[in-house]
């Protein structure tokens, strides 16, 4: 007899019921959690009927691993229900196992009704397989009912995880120089791969080179001539304002003036500018601060790749280093022109499967549709879409590949059952269902939809028992059984 609980699977094999006479009950208990043997607590076989006292009969350890054997003495004859009473101390729950009628030596009793009907479990299916309890306690193992579901309509195509439009930088040196690092005592000073970065933050600093090779007598010349050039017009303008006073001259002429002296002022700047590079230079790139030009991160990111080395000589539009965002995100799913053309408003939701078959899943409220491209890509076939995550999931990082499945407003009913239940029988797909506890029957589906880790199928019924981890090993079970391997166990 098989039954199950919410917390237990019990699967006894009991004598002869006959009153006053000792039957063996061989209980293996299984924790449903983890679908492992249960290795401690307490069994209890209960036979109940109305007006009767209720008879119970107790082990209170295992004789091993997961199984706990009972001596069933009953008291009366007639038809009784049978409950095994599961406590660990930690948790209790009484499970109905079916009715069972107690005969006499002449007529021995046994089952009227099982609480689980194996018949149903599998009727119609070919012949069953044994797998048996200890087998199924030693490997990744575990069922479930069979229940009727609700799975999206959805589109699948692959995808590509990649920064936003302008998510991305790349920076370059604006002038011939020296790279040097912006704090050499530091380790982290200088970019690597994976910093993380603050807008603003300086990451790179240039000692310029002075170029067509000026003489420094020249670049010295140049700012004494600007100088003076620039006292002389102060001065003559510092005259024109005291003229503007008693209006002894035009305003025009003193606002042209002081534009005037502006401009010889940069001039000023821009030769002491040159004049000190081409110093920091001759003295080997120790320049001081005034003779830096630094390059800062434009927007928060990180650092996905470094080209440049601390005193490096670089040259104007050299590549230093390239900077990612981590949020938002973009995913452009590539799909068939027809599919990509239901997608004119945001998603039901998104699933994206990786290539170690992880998998996110992402709500209608995480997910943006940012743009459909406007054309068919002529290498592939397909239309990309591209859809927005302003907060990724932990995992998801730019340059991943992965399978996506975008979610369609409508949905469909039917037998939803995870994916890791359908086994590859030679190119079919199978399942495999519970008769008892370790028998199991074979079964065709056909897949109907996919959605991420749930399938829709056609071939099942809502109530059977369903192996959804390990259908695998009893498939190599019946391997081994048709080949004339024995496959059976010894309690």
């Amino acid at each position: 007899m098989t039954a199950f609980g919410e917390h237990y699977e019990v699967f006894a094999e009991i004598g002869p019921l006959v009153v006053d006479s000792p039957a063996s009950a061989h209980t293996h208990v299984t924790v449903l959690a983890d679908h492992s043997a249960l290795r401690a607590g307490r069994v209890e076989a209960l036979l109940m009927a109305p007006g009767l006292d209720e008879q119970a009969f107790v082990a209170t350890s295992p004789t091993r691993d997961g199984i706990f054997d009972l001596a069933i003495t009953p008291r009366q004859a007639g038809t009784f229900s049978l409950r095994v009473r599961v406590d660990t101390g930690d948790s209790s729950e009484t499970i109905d196992v079916g009715t069972i009628r107690v005969g006499t030596p002449g007529e021995p009793g046994g089952l009227v009704a099982a609480a689980f009907d194996r018949s149903a479990s599998a009727r119609g299916d070919g012949e069953p397989t044994e797998f048996g309890k200890e087998d199924q306690w030693q490997t990744t193992f575990a069922t479930a009912w069979v229940r009727v579901g609700t799975l999206a309509d959805s589109v699948r195509g692959p995808a590509t995880v990649q920064p936003p439009s302008g998510g991305e930088a790349v920076l370059t040196a604006p002038i011939d120089g020296v790279l040097q690092a912006t704090t050499p005592s530091s380790a982290s000073a200088w970019p690597h791969v994976g910093r993380s970065v603050r807008r603003g933050e300086t990451l790179f600093s240039i000692v310029p080179r002075a170029t067509g090779g000026t003489p420094l007598v020249d670049l010295e010349a140049a700012v004494t001539r600007a100088t003076a050039e620039l006292e002389t017009h102060q001065s003559r303008l510092a005259r024109l304002e005291k003229l503007l006073e008693i209006e002894a001259v035009s305003r025009r002429e003193v606002e042209e003036l002081r534009a005037e002296v502006k401009a010889r002022e940069a001039g000023l700047t821009a030769a002491r500018q040159n004049l000190s590079h081409e110093q920091s230079a001759r003295r080997g790139g120790s320049a001081g601060e005034t003779a830096l030009v630094t390059i800062d991160a434009p927007f928060p990111a990180q650092v996905a790749n470094v080209e440049v080395s601390p005193g490096e000589t670089v040259s104007a539009g050299t590549v230093l280093a390239r900077l990612v965002v981590r949020a938002p995100l973009w995913v452009v799913v590539r799909l068939p022109p027809a599919a990509a053309s239901q997608l004119d408003a945001a998603p039901s939701g998104l699933l994206l499967r990786g290539a170690d078959g992880t998998v996110h899943e992402l709500p209608r409220e995480a997910v943006e549709l940012v743009a459909r491209h406007p054309e068919v890509d002529a290498a592939t076939g397909t239309v990309g879409v591209v859809f927005a995550l302003a907060e990724p999931p932990s995992g998801l990082m730019p340059g991943l590949r992965v399978e996506a499945d975008v979610l369609l407003p409508t949905a469909r009913d039917g037998i939803v059952v995870p994916r890791d239940a359908l086994v590859d029988d030679g190119g079919i797909d199978v399942v495999y269902l519970q008769r008892d506890g370790e028998t199991f029957t074979r079964r065709e589906v056909r897949i109907l939809a996919r959605q991420g880790e749930q399938v829709l199928v056609s071939g099942l019924r809502a109530g059977e028992r369903l192996v959804v981890l390990g259908g695998a090993a009893i498939r190599r079970a019946t391997l081994l059984a048709s080949g004339g391997t024995g496959h059976g166990h010894v309690h």
